[in-house]
């Protein structure tokens, strides 16, 4: 902390003190020897907030008031820099833990035995053919839980098919790490989930069909090139 941050802080914690406690307090601007501790002495000035009367509180207020901002920002910027280097370093950043993982006490990822088998019948379910639903009341009745301790709907199920980091991919903020996680699923059941996922997004009803409908997504209108829809009348 250098000297100048140092005096900052003295004022934005007083200013704090006095806001929490109704009291005034003034900082001690003691020469600066590297610490981050702060001493307050009582003064007998009375703080008015918004007394026009006092020209001195409206200028005081306004200091105070721009370095709790100035504090705050600063502080902002410190927690997304330090989220920032653990992202580099394929480190936890907080927040929710995909299903199928657990973090340990360096902050790294690793496999949760327990779980992970989950994870990989939910792959090979949704691969085989079984809808969302199927597949979510199958790990209902067995008393599966998401990583959030609910219960498993097509959101969350769809949601976690599309997860990269069960291929090994570190996510974060818009960036990918390429084998910055251990892997629970591999690349060929990964990405023929995918597939799936891609032909029931353009053909919901596909997936609910007792047969397969060979011209589904492939038989379009020759002038306006829109997908053609036909219905059965029985």
């Amino acid at each position: 902390m250098k000297g100048e941050i140092y005096q900052a802080c003295c004022i934005v914690a007083s200013a704090k003190n006095a806001l929490k406690s109704g009291c005034t307090y003034q900082p001690v601007m003691q020469k600066y020897v590297d610490s981050t501790t702060f001493t307050f002495i009582n003064r007998d000035i009375s703080f008015k907030k918004n007394n026009s009367d006092d020209a001195s509180g409206i200028l005081v207020e306004g200091l105070l008031e721009s370095m709790a901002e100035y504090y705050s920002a600063e502080l902002s910027q410190n927690i997304k820099r330090g989220m920032n280097l653990n992202a580099q370093k394929c480190l936890c950043t907080g927040g929710n833990i995909a299903l199928g993982f657990m973090v340990d006490d360096t902050k790294h990822f690793i496999i949760d035995e327990d779980t992970a088998p989950i994870v990989h019948k939910v792959f090979e379910l949704y691969a085989d053919g079984n809808s969302a639903i199927e597949i979510c009341n199958y790990l209902n009745i067995k008393g599966f839980k998401t990583s959030r301790g609910a219960e498993f709907n097509k959101n969350s199920l769809r949601t976690m098919l599309k997860n990269k980091r069960y291929i090994g991919i570190y996510t974060y903020n818009g960036t990918e790490i390429k084998d910055g996680l251990p892997r629970i699923i591999g690349d060929d059941l990964f990405y023929k989930v995918q597939d799936v996922l891609a032909k029931n997004k353009k053909a919901p009803a596909r997936s609910r069909a007792k047969v397969e409908y060979l011209l589904t997504t492939k038989l379009f209108y020759g002038k306006c090139r829109t997908r053609n829809c036909l219905k059965s009348s029985s």
